[in-house]
């Protein structure tokens, strides 16, 4: 993936990624923020394997959030931004999330208050990491954007600002060692008939998958796909994020309860 997202930005830099509402993201914007946030994700001890959680609708903050953390060989974790507290705090323990990156709110939703339901001893003025016993995996959650009352080490823009400390060496690095074998991302089922089950995916066997239905569907860099899926369930992730990347095309989705063109 991170290989898909590097090429492409050199390739078609200023070509439309992604437009969601007023949300534009280029591949070379994709390609640079995701390289940002996945140093900071090294400086905060991410790496091959350390599951990421992601919980942000569809937008450029998914799309950089679920690239920085593949691109380094961490494992994706997209959560449904659906899920109220109960149904999060099984979702962050199940999948074993040890960095969460969230929006601090959606639809009515508040991740902030949340996250302080879920795990009662977090201290959002105190510096990470999160060493609790109601949620003993978790480390660290990053919002974005910044939500009043939470200190800046608790949002992506100190996770990015730690990072700057990283080579790009070091990230070069931690790039190559990514396999193809490598698990890429797990994503949930929506649990309406009980928990939401995890299904893994690896970097290899996804990539080939989305370019094989890319050549059925001739996807090509002149299409532009709309999407009505979130990219935290299969659909909008693989068939339409996934797929768009590989095709090198445009992805379009709305996150407007009455969406105009």
């Amino acid at each position: 993936v991170g290989d898909d997202v590097q090429a492409k930005g050199a390739q078609i830099g200023d070509k439309r990624l992604l437009a969601c509402d007023d949300d534009v993201l280029t591949y070379r914007d994709a390609e640079l923020r995701s390289a940002d946030l996945a140093r900071g994700l090294l400086a905060t001890g991410a790496g091959t394997g350390t599951h990421v959680g992601i919980l942000h609708p569809n937008g450029s903050a998914f799309v950089v959030a679920w690239l920085a953390a593949t691109r380094i060989g961490a494992l994706a974790v997209p959560l449904s931004t659906f899920s109220k507290p109960a149904e999060l705090r099984v979702l962050l323990r199940n999948a074993d999330v040890r960095i969460l990156l969230a929006a601090a709110s959606y639809r009515g939703h508040d991740y902030v208050a949340a996250l302080r339901e879920v795990v009662p001893e977090i201290d959002f003025t105190s510096p990470p990491p999160l060493l609790a016993a109601s949620l003993p995996v978790l480390r660290h959650v990053a919002f974005a954007p910044s939500p009043d009352g939470v200190g800046t080490q608790w949002t992506r823009e100190g996770i990015v600002a730690r990072g700057r400390d990283v080579s790009a060496d070091v990230l070069r690095a931690a790039e190559d060692a990514v396999d193809p074998a490598d698990r890429v991302v797990v994503v949930h089922t929506s649990g309406s008939t009980g928990d939401p089950k995890g299904v893994i995916h690896c970097h290899g066997a996804l990539i080939r998958h989305l370019d094989n239905l890319n050549e059925i569907r001739r996807y090509t860099p002149d299409e532009v796909l709309f999407s009505n899926s979130p990219f935290f369930w299969i659909g909008g992730l693989a068939y339409s994020l996934l797929g768009t990347l590989v095709a090198g095309g445009t992805l379009v989705c709305s996150n407007a309860q009455r969406a105009s063109a």
